[in-house]
């Protein structure tokens, strides 16, 4: 009789990429998709509507959104409260940013699952380059004259 001697099988632990819970997959800036070549042109200290949609994913909190980072030039995050969705889904959302004053902006956005912004990068990253231009505003004024004859 033989003995077979069991090797215990090792098995091999493969990391696939993570993938995030919420997915934005496009935005519309004043009902546009601007670039650098066709960028959308407001006055200065308008704001701007923006029109998110995003796909959830994943199990328990991991496939809510509850609120919408962006970021102008990469400064400082700005937070939005936006409806709560909770679920496997797609949903549309709408906010406006803040007033914007004269110059050329890049905008990027992200997509949290909780009220706070938390965790500070939770979705993809959707980003317009130079994509907002902000221009004085002009006031147009109109001379008439009334001649006599």
């Amino acid at each position: 009789m033989k003995k077979i001697l069991i090797i215990p099988l090792l098995l091999a632990i493969i990391t696939l990429p993570a993938q995030a819970a919420r997915v934005i997959n496009s935005v519309l800036l004043n009902d546009i998709v601007p670039d650098s070549n066709s960028p959308l042109i407001i006055d200065n200290e308008d704001t701007i509507k923006v029109t998110m949609t995003v796909t959830t994913s994943g199990n328990g909190a991991n496939n809510n959104w509850k609120s919408t980072s962006y970021s102008l030039n990469g400064a400082t995050s700005i937070c939005i409260d936006t409806p709560n969705e909770n679920g496997i889904d797609t949903y549309t959302n709408e906010f406006y940013t803040e007033a914007l004053t004269n110059g050329t902006y890049s905008i990027s956005f992200y997509a949290h699952r909780n009220d706070n912004c938390n965790p500070s990068s939770d979705s993809n990253n959707f980003e317009f380059t130079d994509a907002i231009t902000v221009s004085p505003s002009v006031t147009l004024i109109a001379e008439y004259r009334f001649d006599e004859t």
